[in-house]
Parts: C-alpha cells; sequence; structure tokens
C-alpha cells in the first residue's frame, strides 16, 4: 500500500486544523454540585416527593415514621450509586486520557523534496496523514490503517473486552489505545483525540451512558 511521510508545514497545518491529539478533560465539580445533580434525576424527584408526603402524613398523625425512613434511606442510596458509578467512570476517563503522554515515532519530510526521517515527537502532535513507527511493546496512539505490517498481532481488550490478540495485515484498522503484542508496522492515521474510538468511549463515560463502538458492531 502506497504511503507519503507529511512535511513539517503539512503536519502543523493539519495539528491548527484537527486540534491536539488528546481527550477532552470534563471540568471537576464540587461534592454539593454532584448531590443537587443527582437528586434532580426524575428517580430521586419521585423518591423526595414520596419522602416528603409521607413526612406530612406523619405530622398529620396518618403516618409511621419508619416509612419515612425507609425513603429516605432508598433516595439516599440512590444518590450515593449515582455518585459512585459517576466517579467510577471519571477513573476510567483518567486511565483513557493517559495515551496522548507518551512519545512516538512518525515519519516527517522537512519539505515536500527531502526524504522522509523517523523523528521522535509527543503523542498529541500527532495528526491526521502521519505516517506511525510501531513495533512489539508500543501503545498505539492514533486510529490508523496499516500501510505495512510484519508478523503484527494487537491487544484490543480495552475496546471489545477479548483476551486474546488479533492478527492484522495492510489495509486493516488499528485503534489508539491498544497495545502491539508483536510484529513491526508503518500505519498512516485516520483520526485523532476525541474522532477516534476510544474518543467516543470517553464521550460516552463522560456522559455516563453505556456505547456501542464500530469495533463491537463489527
Amino acid at each position: 500500500m502506497k504511503y507519503e511521510a507529511l512535511t513539517d508545514n503539512q503536519a502543523k497545518q493539519a495539528l491548527i486544523q484537527f486540534g491536539p491529539n488528546r481527550l477532552n478533560e470534563a471540568p471537576p465539580e464540587s461534592i454539593v454540585h454532584k448531590i443537587v445533580k443527582h437528586v434532580r434525576e426524575l428517580p430521586s424527584l419521585v423518591l423526595l416527593f414520596a419522602l416528603i408526603l409521607s413526612f406530612y402524613m406523619v405530622l398529620a398523625g396518618h403516618g409511621q415514621w419508619l416509612e419515612v425512613i425507609v425513603i429516605a434511606g432508598v433516595l439516599l442510596l440512590n444518590i450515593g450509586l449515582g455518585m459512585y458509578q459517576e466517579h467510577a467512570a471519571a477513573v476510567s476517563l483518567a486511565s483513557l486520557q493517559e495515551f496522548s503522554i507518551q512519545e512516538v515515532l512518525v515519519l516527517r519530510r522537512a519539505t515536500a523534496d527531502a526524504m522522509p526521517q523517523t523523528i521522535k515527537i509527543s503523542a498529541e502532535n500527532i495528526v491526521p496523514g502521519d505516517i506511525l513507527s510501531l513495533k512489539a511493546g508500543d501503545k498505539i496512539s492514533a486510529d490508523a490503517v496499516l500501510v505495512k505490517a510484519e508478523n503484527f498481532n494487537v491487544d484490543e481488550s480495552i475496546l471489545t473486552g477479548e483476551s486474546e490478540s488479533v492478527t492484522k495485515a495492510v489495509t486493516d484498522d488499528i485503534y489508539s489505545g491498544t497495545h502491539i503484542v508483536s510484529g513491526s508496522a508503518l500505519a498512516k492515521v485516520t483520526a485523532t483525540g476525541m474522532s477516534t474510538q476510544i474518543g467516543n468511549i470517553a464521550e460516552s463515560l463522560s456522559e455516563n451512558t453505556v456505547q456501542e463502538t464500530n469495533l463491537n458492531k463489527k
């Protein structure tokens, strides 16, 4: 499969166009804001209404304190569970964001007429069109398509949950956040940052929703 390394100028322009290759970070929330947010959810509002009604019935002499205590306990449990799930999602998102810290090898040309050189750059500076130089032990920092591959196997468990590595050949897609188990390859970057498969997962985690990736759908 034919490929051509970007020039330094092309890479700079692409970085301006597509932005850094990193996942968005949600602004930190105070504990009060988190509690209020979960109280405003429909199940919590229903329980809150039931709690107020039960409390009123007790004051009016037609209810029992046990009922008030039970409803209050369920309400607190519901809010606590929601906050725990949100915290777990934040921890998962933070682990996904670690991929942008590393350095990677790419092929770049100083000018259009120059020969491509392998250089080391921050993963944040990877742009679509870059040619990644990959080997066993590397963590893939962007979605890409293989243009050259030798005995190339990838661990995609972070996306699929499957423990066995996957053999990849030329024209196959590889995904940001996955690990190279064996072999070496060159790959042309197709997506970076939040446009990657791992970016889709990060977005779903930040929204506290379960979103199936395109890879799983295949």
